[in-house]
C-alpha cells in the first residue's frame, strides 16, 4: 500500500472554544483509527498545522470533510508527498498546542509567524514544513 503524508495550514475561528478543540481530537481519534489514518494536529494561537498520513485515496475523503469543517477557514495544502514510513506512526492523532513564537522557532525563525506570514514564508521555501513537523514530533517521544 502507498503512503502519503498531507499536510495542511489553517486558520481558526475568532470565537473557538477549548472544547471545540476537543470535539476535533475526540472524533479524529475515533474515525482515524478506523481508517488507519495517523497525523499530528499543531495549535499555534490561531494557526491550525495538521499532518496526516495514510492511504491516498482515504486523506482525499478525509480533507474534503477537512474543508467543510466550519471551526476552521481557509484551508491550504502545504505539502503533499508519498512517503515509506509514518512519522506519527503511534498517534492517531496527537495534539500539540502551542505559540507564534514556538512556531516561529520550529520553523528556525526568530520571532512569531501567524496565518499570512506562514503563508508569505512557505511561498518562498517550503522545507521549513519538514523542520517543523520534526521539531514538533520531537515533543511526542
Amino acid at each position: 500500500m502507498q503512503l502519503r503524508q498531507l499536510v495542511y495550514m489553517s486558520e481558526a475561528r475568532d470565537d473557538l472554544m477549548k472544547s471545540d478543540v476537543e470535539d476535533i481530537l475526540s472524533i479524529c481519534r475515533r474515525k482515524n483509527s478506523e481508517r488507519k489514518i495517523s497525523g499530528l494536529l499543531i495549535k499555534a494561537g490561531s494557526v491550525f498545522i495538521q499532518a496526516l498520513e495514510g492511504d491516498p485515496d482515504a486523506l482525499d475523503r478525509l480533507y474534503e470533510s477537512i474543508c467543510n469543517d466550519n471551526r476552521h477557514h481557509d484551508a491550504e495544502i502545504i505539502s503533499d508527498n508519498l512517503v515509506d514510513n509514518r512519522l506519527f506512526s503511534g498517534w492517531t492523532m496527537a495534539y500539540i498546542e502551542s505559540n507564534a513564537e514556538e512556531l516561529a522557532e520550529g520553523a528556525g525563525i526568530d520571532g512569531t509567524l501567524n496565518h499570512a506570514e506562514v503563508m508569505a514564508l512557505l511561498s518562498q521555501d517550503d522545507s521549513w514544513v519538514s523542520k517543523i513537523l520534526w521539531s514538533f514530533s520531537q515533543r511526542l517521544n
